[in-house]
C-alpha cells in the first residue's frame, strides 16, 4: 500500500456559514409562489415524519402544500385531492368550521397559535389530542 503523508488542513467553514446566515436573515420571497416553492424543498423531511401534520395555506385559508400525515389523517386519496380545499371541506362539519375560523384569525389578524391543545379528527373517524402551532407568513 502506497500513500503520501499530507498534512489535513481543518475545514474551515466559517465564511460561508456567516454569509449564508445573513444571506437566511435578509431573504424574503418576491411572493407568495416563491415562498411555496422554498418550503416545498422541505416537505420529504416532512413526510418522514409519521406523527407531524404539516401544511402551507393561501390567504384564503386553502391547503397549498401538505404533507403526507395530513392527506393519510384526511382520507383523502392523495395530495391533489386535498390542494385547494379549505379544512370547512376537509373534516367533520363543526372541526372543519372550527379550524377555518382559527385560520382566518391567524391569517388576518397575524396571532400566532403556540402550544394549544387540541381534539383533531383521524380518516377512521377516531379523535386523538394534538398540540397546535399555527404561524403566519411574512409575505
Amino acid at each position: 500500500m502506497l500513500y503520501e503523508n499530507i498534512p489535513m488542513r481543518p475545514l474551515v467553514l466559517e465564511t460561508p456559514t456567516k454569509q449564508l446566515s445573513k444571506h437566511l436573515q435578509t431573504y424574503q420571497p418576491a411572493n407568495f409562489d416563491e415562498f411555496v416553492g422554498n418550503i416545498s424543498l422541505l416537505m420529504p423531511l416532512f413526510d418522514t415524519m409519521k406523527n407531524v401534520v404539516f401544511f402551507v395555506k393561501d390567504d384564503q385559508a386553502c391547503y397549498r402544500l401538505v404533507s403526507k400525515t395530513l392527506i393519510r389523517r384526511s382520507g383523502l386519496k392523495n395530495k391533489k385531492a386535498l390542494i385547494g380545499l379549505t379544512t370547512e371541506q376537509v373534516f367533520l362539519k363543526s372541526q372543519g368550521k372550527d379550524y377555518l375560523n382559527q385560520d382566518l384569525r391567524v391569517l388576518r389578524k397575524g396571532r400566532e397559535i403556540v402550544d394549544k391543545l387540541e381534539l383533531h379528527s383521524y380518516a377512521s373517524g377516531q379523535l386523538g389530542w394534538c398540540i397546535t402551532q399555527k404561524s403566519p407568513s411574512m409575505m
